[in-house]
């Protein structure tokens, strides 16, 4: 359940103030994805007069507010997209030109996914795609952090996006060392890999891998 209560937020890019949903709780229901992520039950918040998109609008925008102006932030192509599909994408293209790429990853992956509850099949490929792309940048640099959770939400959109070669030859000899969860990561990557030779680009969560796993004796 999410608990919202409406303000008034002085936007910090443009000073003007509007009425705003402010988030005082919520509870995330159901499993998480194959990619681990569990999207948040509420969009980011935007200025109905400069158009910035933010978590809240009293944060300071990372980058040139001339950004808010552009193409790349206002254009989404003709292909036909609701306006909160849009709040999720331009919220994702502030973080990734700010470089904040492990932020932008988790934003276009919402994006995705929320396309993908709507139906709109080609806003949540091309946003998982962006997703990848950001987690590839990432991927990159030898001493990133989170490495296993990067390569799950790899994986997972690589396949969901229909690159089904990538993720056999990437993750098919994939093995990581066995944690809280005993061999849960691992057990992931293989049937990753398993859907992906059938060619099957749906979204699955995580009991599809634990429902069939043993339970380890006390």
């Amino acid at each position: 359940m999410t608990v919202m209560k409406l303000r008034e937020i002085k936007c910090s890019v443009c000073a003007k103030p509007s009425e705003q949903f402010v988030v005082l709780s919520y509870t995330i229901f159901g499993s998480s994805g194959l990619d681990g992520y569990r999207p948040l039950p509420f969009l980011p918040q935007l200025c109905p007069h400069c158009g910035y998109v933010a978590d809240s609008l009293d944060m300071p925008l990372p980058i040139d507010k001339s950004f808010l102006d552009t193409r790349k932030y206002l254009y989404f192509g003709k292909t036909p997209l609701c306006k909160d599909l849009q709040r999720l994408l331009k919220i994702a293209r502030i973080k990734e030109q700010a470089k904040q790429y492990r932020d932008a990853v988790d934003r276009y992956i919402h994006a995705a996914g929320w396309a993908h509850e709507e139906g709109n099949v080609y806003w949540s490929r091309k946003a998982g795609k962006l997703a990848v792309k950001n987690i590839d940048i990432l991927l990159a640099d030898e001493n990133a952090d989170n490495k296993v959770t990067l390569n799950l939400q790899r994986a997972d959109w690589l396949r969901r996006t229909g690159d089904f070669e990538t993720v056999i030859r990437d993750y098919e000899n994939a093995e990581y060392p066995p944690d809280e969860n005993g061999s849960l990561m691992s057990d992931i990557m293989r049937f990753q890999v398993q859907i992906a030779r059938a060619k099957d680009n749906s979204c699955y969560t995580i009991d599809s891998v634990t429902v069939s796993r043993p339970v380890p004796m006390a």
